[in-house]
């Protein structure tokens, strides 16, 4: 309802304008010839009636146009933008992505770190058989050092 008072107020004024336009017309029959004689022949006026159509708002200009409703968008990283997922205009969700930053140094860094933890576990595992050796060299020499007093001639006692 609330869309259909404009396009009822335009109508109304049409119709005032195409009153006006009849009733000058009429006026212009009466008055009398100019000089030379010559008399304009009536004004054609073409009446139909009222319609309800939809009256699109398009506005053609040279300027520059500015949103109504805009969003600013960073990052938290300096990097390059390597693919756009999203057309103007169209509508997104909360949780969509939106961007694609190129990950060529993240790459080098995960490979680095996941380097590091490869390091990190062969150096565990040589830590594990050199404390298991050294166990065993600590085990052997307790065991000998105990055999070794046990058969020694100052424990007779």
């Amino acid at each position: 309802m609330h869309g259909r008072q404009p396009t009822m107020h335009l109508l109304r004024s049409l119709s005032t304008l195409l009153v006006t336009l009849c009733l000058l017309a009429c006026n212009q029959e009466q008055k009398q010839a100019g000089p030379d004689g010559f008399q304009r022949p009536p004004t054609k006026i073409l009446v139909s009636p009222a319609q309800f159509r939809e009256i699109s708002r398009k506005l053609e200009a040279i300027g520059t146009a500015q949103a109504n409703e805009s969003v600013t968008i960073t990052a938290k990283v300096t990097d390059t933008i390597s693919q756009i997922r999203f057309e103007d205009g169209q509508t997104i969700e909360q949780g969509d992505i939106l961007v694609e930053l190129t990950d060529t140094e993240e790459a080098a860094l995960l490979r680095e770190a996941e380097a590091n933890v490869t390091d990190a576990k062969l150096g565990l595992d040589r830590f594990d058989n050199l404390f298991l050796q050294a166990a065993y060299q600590s085990h052997k020499l307790t065991k000998h050092a105990r055999g070794t007093t046990r058969s020694s001639p100052d424990n007779s006692h």
